[in-house]
């Protein structure tokens, strides 16, 4: 009972902690998708292809730490587009086109995006100049269509802090996205953070 007393008088009486910031901030990558299609000269044989899909998108994020500290948490909340797939009619060789049959998205699909993830200061100085490794685990977890997936992300980053309180970066990652398979491609993050530690 005397801990549960102490804890919630150490938690009344303490100073919060002010440490952090909020950023916004833009992203453009690639991945690939598998594509079915069929053959109707052949018992409908299924064929499979794979395709390079580019996506867009833009959010915010949120940085938990002191600006001093060589690894900071992020936690980002963004929407993602992804472009259209194509018509396998149009691109295949291994059926004649007038045998094609299939389905694909012929529209983009928008992609509500959550994540969670570390900035690690390799090289530098985390208060002007910095080269990270960066990465971050999240999911797709809104989506028109009902196709939500799982992600892992991981690569290298730079910021800059320009100001006392203001700082741009960037990110290159490899983004493995699962559901019901494997698709994966490289991806850019870049924007501007305010720091208010």
């Amino acid at each position: 009972m005397r801990t549960v007393a102490a804890l919630l008088a150490g938690l009344a009486f303490s100073s919060p902690a002010l440490a952090g910031g909020l950023g916004v901030l833009g992203t453009f990558g690639i991945h690939n998708e598998a594509v079915y299609y069929y053959d109707s000269s052949n018992d409908f044989a299924q064929w499979k292809m794979t395709q390079t899909i580019p996506n867009y998108g833009a959010g915010f994020e949120l940085i938990l730490g002191d600006r001093d500290d060589r690894i900071l948490g992020t936690l980002r909340g963004y929407w993602v587009q992804d472009a259209p797939q194509r018509s396998p009619e149009d691109i295949q060789s291994n059926v004649a086109a007038q045998n094609v049959v299939s389905e694909f998205r012929d529209t983009p699909t928008n992609v509500g995006m959550a994540s969670v993830g570390l900035q690690w200061g390799i090289v530098g100085s985390p208060d002007l100049f910095q080269l990270n490794a960066v990465g971050g685990v999240g999911s797709g977890f809104l989506t028109n269509d009902h196709t939500e997936f799982l992600f892992i992300e991981g690569g290298i980053g730079a910021h800059y802090q320009f100001a006392r309180s203001m700082q741009a970066f960037g990110n290159v990652m490899y983004s493995a996205r699962w559901r019901k398979g494997y698709e994966h491609g490289p991806i850019a993050y870049a924007g501007v953070r305010y720091l208010f530690d």
